[in-house]
């Protein structure tokens, strides 16, 4: 596992992405260094999340071609690029979110009359939602910035909330791990570790929030969703978490127990 020192708290990491959503929403979703400064344009950041969703969709029914549409959950939905681009495929997609100026965002770009829901979360559990009760369970880009404890008790929880089908991506491990020599990886990781005491500490200070990255290994993935009785369908490598990750995205299913 590889985790940075400082890891936060749900309600730092809340905190955190809240400041980040005032700053400039879009840019903290989908973070194009073009466009950072509130360059991104409301259409082209919602045309970016359909062509995400039809490829990722695509993949998902490659493995999964009964998935049922009637209702699906986006994690981590931000201002709603992935959920709006969802609720063209299906009746009902809820958008969840921990960081309230984010749903504000995405509200104001809903224009589906009422088949999107925004759900604020207070903690990794969402209690207000019931067991096994979306087709698709849906995350990207989203779990990577979430420190490896937290993580995990979102992912079970997202385990949880699957009926059907479940698609997460997260990242596995730094890409240098893969082929650097020990003591190269030890100096890198170190780096890691300074960097994240820095940003943490400009955090706390009260300046520009940091947006860090987290990976868990593909083992300790696989276990979660099999402890939340899911049988993985595929694991493939993906390039959403930028070239200095390895990052994998999951399929799983749960056994249909109802017609």
């Amino acid at each position: 596992m590889v985790r940075l020192p400082g890891a936060f708290d749900f309600q730092t990491l809340r905190r955190n992405w809240e400041a980040l959503a005032r700053e400039d929403p879009f840019w903290a979703v989908l973070t194009d260094p073009d466009k950072r400064g509130g360059k991104w344009h409301p259409g082209d950041f919602l045309a970016s999340g359909r062509a995400d969703v039809e490829l990722s969709l695509a993949w998902v029914r490659g493995h999964a071609p009964a998935m049922r549409t009637r209702r699906a959950l986006d994690f981590g939905c931000g201002a709603g690029r992935l959920t709006l681009a969802l609720a063209e495929h299906f009746d009902e997609v809820v958008g969840v979110d921990i960081a309230p100026s984010m749903l504000a965002a995405a509200r104001e770009l809903d224009t589906t009359d009422g088949r999107c829901t925004w759900l604020l979360a207070e903690q990794p559990e969402l209690p207000g939602l019931a067991d096994r009760s979306f087709d698709l369970v849906y995350s990207s880009i989203v779990l990577q910035h979430m420190p490896p404890p937290i993580l995990k008790r979102c992912l079970a929880e997202l385990g949880r909330l699957t009926g059907d089908v479940l698609a997460v991506q997260v990242p596995h491990a730094p890409r240098i791990g893969l082929r650097a020599s020990r003591s190269y990886l030890l100096r890198a990781i170190g780096s890691l570790r300074a960097r994240a005491r820095h940003r943490l500490a400009r955090l706390r200070a009260g300046r520009r929030p940091a947006m860090e990255m987290h990976a868990v290994p593909r083992a300790d993935v696989t276990a979660v969703l099999r402890g939340a009785g899911l049988d993985l369908l595929a694991v493939d490598e993906d390039d959403k978490a930028g070239p200095s990750w390895v990052s994998l995205r999951y399929c799983a299913t749960r056994t249909r127990v109802e017609s």
